[in-house]
């Protein structure tokens, strides 16, 4: 018996030792095509890899001068009012393209590329719009103000002739159609055309007034053959001219030598004259500023809107628009507004008390003397992700209902006797469906010259927009 049962223990342990090595050995081999199955995904990955090409795109500043700014000055620390960061002039890009992207490297794409790279930052940073931080938020530093600091002066010019420009249309007589292109920081002005001359002579309107906001600015001027039936060619220009010769008290004529793909492309003669600015308008108009397209400028300081129902879609422009010399400017996009401060300890632990004994948040606001809506938001820091989500509806609630602007938009314009008698300014709302909201609110532009008007506008969709609308005259320079 006892020989039997040994044998039976011996047969047991036998059986569990060969279930023990089967199951190691189907572990084993299962380890073993796990790994061949992850070997064989990366090297998928890695296949997928080498046969999509990199897309690398290089960008170079070539020409670029970055300025900061600390200002106002005050007595206290930090001792400044705010901080602002430009460029005086459009930076100049030089751009590499390889692997995907060797096929925008074609002049046609390139151009696209670039100039989109460039309206995007000079739309940013490039004078006159500035990045501002208010170091202080509770003095009486203007955010507005801050970023958007009125012109130094007003600089006049006149294109006069060219000589020996060269020709781009070949017939019986070789000859161009030119019109030159002149640009000052963001603005961009371009003359008539002459006809089938090399040596033109352009009339006594191909003037235009540029507002210069930092005498280090420079100015390029571009000489193009106009085509209607394909696109202008570039036969001559100047660039980075500096600006502060220019601006004499006396109109001073000056010849610029062109230049086209390094070779002389002959000259440009302009006559320029400098003008200041004064907020105080004057008995007559000097002879010298009335002879040119602009004797005042206008501008338009957008603060925001205050109470707009909630059914319109943020981000808002604002569209200004002085009638008899249609001219229009457009605001930059609506922001929330930066009033979403941070609520104190103290007031945020008695609001979520109250509310713990369940009382209506309308009552708390009362009690602490908080908004409903700080209100929710105190409530909601017990945790962390109703928080986020109450302050992500709070900033898109009042980016509908208190939309940000704090911008100021300027316009040069005549004063002339229609002018004075029948021109107007008309502000404007549109959301981003780019649907008008409102009826425009419209003002007198001799109102504006005769003294400074500043609202609440009521807008016929409820709501009031805070703007300011002032001019300053063109001046002599003392």
């Amino acid at each position: 018996m006892t020989s039997s049962g040994g044998k039976g223990e011996e047969q047991q342990q036998q059986q569990q030792q060969q279930q023990q090595q089967q199951q190691q050995q189907q572990q084993q081999q299962e380890q073993e095509q796990e790994q061949q199955e992850q070997q064989e995904q990366q090297q998928q990955e890695q296949e997928q890899e080498e046969e999509v090409p990199r897309f690398v795109v290089v960008v170079l500043v070539v020409v670029v001068v970055l300025n900061v700014v600390f200002h106002p000055e005050k007595s206290a620390p930090p001792f400044f009012g705010g901080v602002t960061v430009f460029f005086i002039d459009p930076p100049r890009l030089d751009m590499d393209f390889t692997g995907a992207a060797d096929f925008v490297d074609m002049p046609v794409l390139r151009n696209v590329v670039r100039s989109t790279i460039l309206h995007a930052v000079s739309a940013a940073v490039v004078l006159p719009a500035r990045i501002a931080v208010d170091l202080n938020e509770d003095d009486e530093t203007d955010q507005a103000d801050l970023s958007f600091p009125p012109p130094v002066g007003i600089l006049r010019i006149l294109v006069r002739k060219g000589t020996d420009l060269v020709a781009a249309d070949f017939g019986l007589r070789p000859s161009s159609d030119p019109f030159v292109v002149i640009e000052v920081g963001q603005q961009s002005w371009q003359s008539s055309v002459v006809e089938k001359s090399l040596n033109p002579v352009w009339e006594h309107g191909n003037v235009q007034d540029f507002l210069v906001y930092d005498k280090g600015q420079k100015a390029n001027i571009l000489v193009y053959d106009k085509d209607n039936y394909s696109r202008d060619d570039l036969i001559g220009s100047v660039s980075r001219i500096d600006l502060e010769p220019l601006m004499v008290r006396k109109p001073c004529d000056t010849d610029f030598s062109l230049s086209l793909e390094g070779r002389p492309a002959g000259s440009l003669q302009v006559s320029s004259r400098w003008f200041e600015l004064s907020p105080s308008a004057p008995l007559d108009i000097p002879a010298a500023v009335a002879r040119g397209p602009s004797q005042l400028v206008l501008a338009v300081k957008l603060l925001g809107i205050t109470d707009l129902p909630k059914s319109y879609k943020p981000p808002f422009v604002v569209q200004v628009e002085v009638s008899t010399v249609n001219a229009v400017l457009t605001s930059r996009k609506s922001q929330p507004p930066s009033n979403i401060k941070p609520i104190a300890v103290e007031v945020a632990d008695i609001a979520r008390r109250l509310h713990r004994a369940h009382h209506p948040i309308d009552q708390i606001s009362e009690i602490t003397g908080l908004e409903p809506r700080a209100v929710s938001l105190a409530i909601a820091q017990d945790s962390p992700q109703s928080y986020a989500r109450a302050k992500q509806e709070a900033v898109a609630e009042l980016s509908a209902t208190h939309p940000a602007f704090n911008e100021i938009l300027r316009l040069p314009l005549p004063w002339t006797s229609e002018v004075v008698n029948s021109a107007a300014v008309s502000l404007s709302l549109s959301d981003r469906t780019d649907r008008r909201v409102a009826k425009a609110v419209v003002i007198r532009l001799a109102d504006v010259a005769a003294a400074e008007v500043e609202g609440g506008f009521a807008l016929s969709c409820g709501g009031t927009l805070q703007a300011k609308l002032s001019v300053a005259w063109m001046a002599l320079p003392i």
